[in-house]
């Protein structure tokens, strides 16, 4: 089960989401009663923003396992909104209910490295994170105490950092500015 926790707004842009049904006596995988129904809600309003019915996945491979796939475009969604998907399967009778939250970005916010997110951390530790590694809390720290302490080197929107000795450069990021419009 799942969804990612970030989606980019834009016509051709998709978040895909989720969800495996279980026997509730046994918790064995099954497959629901009908199709999973899901409504999405922006931030804590009452009122579904989009609803709709998920579909089989692999159902010749796998048992109770359901996704869907939106469009999200700013029709819908907007800039640096909570959405939350509920989802809702019926098992055996019994109904069984899970849900997501994700944030959506827009394709003209300030972006560090990674243009749907904002994410410095996947740029710094790109190379670590892209091998199947994970930055540690710890990682993190150590990144940022020698960005602090070290010298900094404006390019343009590139900002190089330099270890202590001020010639040794530890990490590069580049700022990408999309020009905002307003409506």
């Amino acid at each position: 089960m799942g969804c990612p926790n970030k989606a980019l707004i834009g016509d051709s842009e998709t978040l895909v989401f989720s969800v495996t049904t279980h026997n509730p006596t046994t918790g064995a995988a099954t497959d629901a009663d009908d199709f999973p129904t899901y409504n999405i809600y922006e931030n804590e309003t009452t009122t579904a923003i989009l609803t709709g019915t998920m579909a089989k996945l692999d159902d010749a491979n796998t048992v109770g396992f359901y996704s869907e796939s939106i469009t999200t475009n700013s029709t819908n969604f907007e800039n640096r909104k909570t959405y939350t998907i509920y989802v809702s399967a019926i098992v055996g009778g019994i109904t069984g209910v899970i849900s997501f939250s994700f944030m959506a970005y827009s394709k003209d916010t300030v972006s560090l490295n990674d243009p749907a997110t904002g994410d410095i951390v996947s740029g710094i530790f790109g190379e670590k994170l892209t091998a199947g590694g994970v930055a540690t809390f710890e990682d993190i720290v150590k990144t940022l105490y020698s960005m602090a302490k070290g010298k900094i080197v404006k390019s343009g929107n590139t900002f190089t950092y330099y270890d202590d000795d001020g010639t040794t450069p530890l990490y590069t990021v580049t700022i990408a500015v999309s020009q905002r419009t307003s409506s």
